[in-house]
């Protein structure tokens, strides 16, 4: 029995708090995607569609298209846990964790009282949370997953200012894992105001004070209108051909 294996692209979606980072969700099909919620608070949008179910204690992923962790330091151990099996479920075609930071925050925050010796071992289990997801992402074949993160402002060799994904995960995970490297997709949201009117959008490319990237040729604009199902659906149209998506109208910008 023969199985054709297709390329899939998986998506870090990256900016500062108030960039509308998790309101993205709202564009997506709620029957076809689930959600990982580490920042414990409640969705951005009206979410009727999103659902927990538990049953004797657990979750039951054939019913559940949600879950949202309140901050505890196993969820470095856990939030990957709830990626495998939710990438396993047949009707699910997108994971969205939101976000990666916030697990390593609550970690890190949790475990102060380490010291000496073992904080190489916190770091070391920072790090390997990371790396996990990567790897979960990189086996994921048939479903895409999309990763939230903050960002932090850094000052390269050069002394410019760069926004980059946000880490709290130690030189490990900074030096070693490299996360936005391993991805082809890296968008940056941001707010553009204009006559007292916000929008929300997702840089594209870097203007060299980020490191957004997107495959080459996949949009036609530096900015697009911050829309994830716009984005899978621009990733299908580059992969398996078919009809080109139209570009949702950008409001207030010229």
């Amino acid at each position: 029995m023969s199985e054709e294996i297709k390329e899939i692209d998986h998506v870090l979606i990256q900016g500062d708090t108030g960039t509308g980072k998790s309101s993205g969700i709202e564009t997506l099909d709620p029957k076809e995607t689930f959600v990982i919620n580490t920042d414990n608070k409640a969705l951005p949008f009206p979410s009727a569609g999103y659902k927990t179910v538990v049953n004797n204690g657990e979750l039951d992923y054939s019913k559940s298209n949600y879950v949202r962790l309140p901050a505890h330091k196993d969820n470095v151990i856990k939030v990957p846990k709830i990626l495998r099996s939710a990438i396993q479920q047949p009707r699910i075609k997108t994971v969205v964790l939101d976000t990666i930071t916030t697990p390593l925050v609550d970690y890190f925050m949790q475990t102060l009282d380490i010291k000496g010796k073992e904080i190489y071992g916190k770091f070391n289990k920072m790090g390997f949370y990371v790396y996990d997801i990567l790897q979960i992402m990189a086996n994921s074949t048939n479903t895409r997953v999309i990763i939230i993160s903050h960002t932090d402002v850094v000052t390269d060799e050069n002394g410019q200012k760069i926004e980059v994904m946000k880490s709290v995960g130690g030189k490990l995970a900074d030096e070693k894992v490299k996360f936005p490297t391993r991805l082809n997709m890296v968008l940056t949201s941001k707010v553009k105001r204009k006559n007292k009117i916000n929008s929300y959008v997702l840089e594209t490319q870097s203007d060299g004070l980020s490191t957004t990237k997107s495959l080459r040729g996949l949009f036609d604009d530096f900015e697009i209108k911050n829309d994830l199902q716009y984005v899978i659906d621009c990733l299908d149209y580059y992969r398996n051909g078919g009809e080109k998506p139209k570009a949702p109208e950008l409001n207030n910008i010229n």
